[in-house]
């Protein structure tokens, strides 16, 4: 899988022109759908810093994927590299070879599954060492069945690998309106144009692109005081799968800091939910929920114990934020395997605040799933207390 990550510690800070951000869209009728709906700025310039770099990761990615139609008939088995299948697609209509991929992540078990409802016998297969009886069961399958038509999502190779072509998923064609490109343009222009209405500026924190994934946080360049001691900084963190039938997310997220620099990062409501079969009429009353920002920003203000912030977590504190972490089965296993190991390294010291310790639970190297899970159990506890 291509990746792309962004750090503002890290990266080139600079604000895309008006260009830039309309380049996002193409000829397609979504991207037209979207002009209709939603003006590009006006201003030459954008006023969210990270933005041209964004755009130019994304473009990175996006010109080493396909989405295509192809019909069963036109599929042939080459063989297998571990339990991934080789797929061979030849032109339409022709023994004309096209070109050969390789599956990846769980392609080869959705497709088999979609398909013949067959990965389960194709785990045994490999498990006993029966690769030929699969295989001449997969010819067999693909030489008899027809008429059914699928979309996939092809990935062309990098580095040593460029001439190499990769099968990622099989794609539904039924969620197109909001792939990646038009969900970058509609968070771009709308904060754009929010950040124009609050008088404030913006910049792009951290993001992670992959070719079927967006996970973008933006904040308004501002530091609010909740006292001498402790500040925040507010913004909104986006997120879309095209591989998915989920939604596009704009979720409220804030950063809460000491004077000492110790900071965490929680992640609060819901601000805009767009699912991937909205019209697209309906998204563009959908977005003027960003001034909403506001409300939620003036809602942890008015909800953050601060005494809560600056108080020492005591050993039950601690083991009982270990032990509802830790029991999530959201969580992959190596992440509570690490949960584990910290909760003993901390539990003897008890001289953490919770800043200090979500600061902890975040630099901890986990997948992006499981670092959001967590931040939404900083704001759980935040708001709610520890039950």
């Amino acid at each position: 899988m291509v990746i792309k990550r962004f750090n503002s510690k890290q990266d080139d800070m600079e604000v895309a022109s008006k260009e830039q951000i309309l380049s996002l869209l193409d000829n397609g009728e979504e991207s037209q759908n979207i002009k209709d709906i939603l003006d590009n700025i006006v201003e030459e310039k954008c006023n969210i810093a990270g933005s041209a770099q964004i755009i130019k990761l994304f473009n990175q990615i996006n010109n080493k994927k396909d989405d295509m139609r192809i019909t069963v008939e036109d599929i042939s088995l080459v063989g297998f590299d571990e339990k991934q299948l080789i797929l061979s697609f030849n032109e339409e209509s022709t023994d004309d070879l096209a070109f050969t991929a390789k599956g990846i992540y769980s392609f080869s078990t959705d497709f088999l599954d979609k398909l013949f409802s067959m990965s389960k016998f194709a785990r045994y297969c490999f498990k006993v060492n029966e690769i030929d009886f699969l295989r001449d069961s997969l010819d067999y399958l693909l030489d008899k069945t027809d008429g059914k038509m699928m979309q996939y999502r092809f990935i062309s190779g990098t580095g040593k690998n460029k001439e190499d072509m990769y099968i990622r998923a099989i794609t539904s064609n039924q969620y197109r309106n909001f792939d990646n490109n038009i969900v970058l343009y509609l968070c771009l222009v709308s904060i754009h144009n929010y950040s124009k209405v609050m008088n404030k500026k913006a910049y792009i924190e951290q993001a992670y692109i992959t070719d079927s994934s967006l996970d973008l946080t933006i904040k308004l360049d501002e530091k609010i005081k909740l006292n001498n001691y402790f500040s925040i900084e507010v913004g909104i963190n986006i997120t879309n799968s095209e591989i998915r039938e989920g939604a596009v997310l704009f979720e409220f997220i804030y950063t809460i800091s000491d004077k000492n620099g110790k900071k965490s990062t929680a992640m609060g409501d819901t601000v805009i939910k767009i699912q991937h079969n909205n019209k697209f009429e309906t998204v563009g009353s959908k977005m003027k929920m960003l001034h909403n920002l506001k409300d939620h920003t003036d809602g942890v203000l008015n909800g953050i114990n601060v005494a809560r912030l600056a108080t020492k977590l005591d050993e039950n504190v601690l083991f009982s934020i270990f032990k509802n972490l830790a029991s999530s089965k959201t969580l992959e296993k190596g992440t509570r395997s690490k949960l584990e190991k910290l909760h003993k390294e901390e539990i003897t010291s008890n001289t953490l605040t919770i800043i200090e310790l979500f600061e902890k639970l975040e630099q901890l190297n986990t997948s992006v799933d499981d670092k959001t899970y967590i931040q939404k159990k900083f704001n759980d506890f935040l708001t709610n207390g520890l039950k």
